[in-house]
């Protein structure tokens, strides 16, 4: 408590020496009179303080806009995170052909994670295309998925990235192609023969 009181008096009597050093050396340099010392120390002093105040605002402005870029990079991270995680565990559940209760359970949970950093549109729009899949697990024996798949992933895009990232028409043809392209895989040796002849008529 001592040390304290002493660091406070020691405190005190340096800033008193220094205002006596900072109005005694214009008088004794006579760079300023007595009668002109008092306004420009008054002059002075308001511009430190309107300095002083206007730095620190600067400053907490700097540091806010500072978290903030970082809380939505953590937040960005995590999104990326979470919405790997629910392609890989829905990949795994489609490749099994099942959705038993392990996997009911699992699916719960990934949708209820995505569900946390995601909008309700897009909520909708995942779950619609999740239930899509999932039927055609039930009712076929090889699906092809692309369709939901691209639509799952326009929106984790649109989560990511804003509206920017909303496509144009072109982008959405490029798509309806790239899908119709990655669904040759999924036919059989008669149907790509049939495609084939179609397309070369």
């Amino acid at each position: 408590m001592n040390k304290k009181r002493s660091t406070v008096i020691l405190v005190v009597i340096g800033v008193f020496l220094l205002i006596s050093l900072f109005c005694s050396v214009p008088l004794l340099f006579k760079i300023y009179d007595r009668a002109s010392l008092w306004p420009n120390f008054y002059g002075a002093l308001m511009g430190v303080i309107l300095t002083a105040v206007t730095t620190v605002v600067l400053l907490l402005g700097q540091t806010s806009s500072e978290e903030e870029k970082e809380r939505n990079t953590k937040v960005f991270e995590e999104k990326i995170i979470v919405y790997k995680d629910f392609l890989k565990m829905f990949c795994k559940i489609v490749e099994d052909g099942k959705i038993d209760g392990p996997n009911k359970i699992q699916l719960q949970f990934q949708l209820s994670y995505i569900a946390m950093h995601t909008k309700s549109p897009h909520i909708k729009q995942i779950s619609e295309q999740v239930k899509d899949i999932v039927l055609k697990i039930n009712t076929e024996k090889t699906g092809n998925y692309m369709p939901q798949l691209f639509t799952i992933i326009q929106s984790f895009r649109e989560e990511l990235y804003g509206k920017q990232s909303e496509l144009s028409l072109q982008d959405k043809q490029n798509i309806d192609l790239a899908i119709q392209n990655f669904s040759t895989i999924m036919m059989t040796q008669e149907e790509k023969e049939e495609y084939i002849r179609c397309h070369n008529c």
